[in-house]
């Protein structure tokens, strides 16, 4: 397993290259975790314009999206500060009756549902149909608790709906993965990364890739809000041995939330030194 962990903003040297498609023109640092989650891991000059449309796109759909109230509620940065509100509403239950309340960003509970997806069908050794496959949900907040806030409010209780993207989030989470073991052992060779198409849009294969896990690592404990490990696999597909280069992400791990594997290599038997180098 490597960890590394993170108390302020640092910035890798750039390698030369977009770590999506190879092209050498036009390149842009790229966020390992996004800033927008409080990222400090930096890849210099390491996304061409045309990827980084791309990313950015699934990005802003959860970032903007879904996420958006527990990000105002938490303060995580934001690049567009003047479009932070000041306040949100939220839906509370009296009874029989709804109500609506205008309350202060940072004075109300900042919830967030956050998809809980089926472990990776590549390690569970069973073939995935097309896309993510959502297995539950799990409620986080980032402001006042959510029954403390609906008793001073004389409510039975609260109501909230958002649109989950949850191809999207996958995406996301995948692209973290990706960009955290580029960042760990560089160059990764493109070609055998299984993510990466799924991360580009080209194939809808999500479930096959990226999936729940229950893990905690030593910066958890250490008080880190975001988590990541590079960790080696050995499972059994089809009746063959494989090996498979993983990494595990958890986001908001400070609430307790569930993480998230992500297959980047795999192959039959030994991975060998495929990436586990220095």
């Amino acid at each position: 397993m490597v960890t590394v962990t993170l108390t302020q903003t640092t910035k890798l040297a750039s390698p030369g290259e977009c770590i999506y498609c190879g092209a050498k023109d036009g390149l842009s640092d790229e966020h390992v975790v996004p800033l927008g989650l409080g990222g400090m891991l930096i890849l210099g000059k390491a996304s061409c314009q045309a990827c980084a449309n791309i990313t950015s796109a699934f990005e802003g759909k959860v970032l903007r999206g879904f996420m958006r109230r527990a990000r105002d509620t938490g303060g995580f940065p934001t690049r567009r500060p003047k479009e932070r509100p000041a306040s949100h509403n939220v839906t509370i239950l009296r009874g029989e009756s709804v109500e609506q309340l205008s309350v202060p960003v940072g004075e109300e509970p900042g919830l967030l549902m956050l998809p809980l997806l089926a472990h990776p069908g590549l390690l569970r050794g069973e073939a995935t149909t097309p896309g993510v496959i959502i297995t539950g949900n799990e409620l986080i907040y980032f402001g006042i608790p959510p029954d403390r806030f609906a008793e001073q409010h004389s409510a039975s209780g609260l109501s909230q709906t958002d649109d989950v993207d949850a191809t999207a989030f996958a995406r996301m989470i995948a692209k973290i993965a990706f960009c955290y073991a580029w960042s760990m052992f560089p160059p990764l060779r493109r070609l055998e990364v299984s993510v990466l198409p799924f991360i580009l849009g080209n194939r809808d294969d999500g479930g096959e890739w990226i999936g729940s896990s229950v893990f905690e690592h030593q910066s958890q404990k250490d008080g880190a809000n975001v988590t990541l490990a590079l960790v080696r696999r050995t499972f059994e597909f089809q009746g063959e041995v494989r090996t498979a280069a993983t990494v595990q992400v958890k986001l908001f791990a400070q609430s307790g939330a569930t993480g998230y594997e992500v297959v980047i290599y795999q192959c039959a038997g030994n991975l060998g030194n495929t990436i586990w180098t220095g």
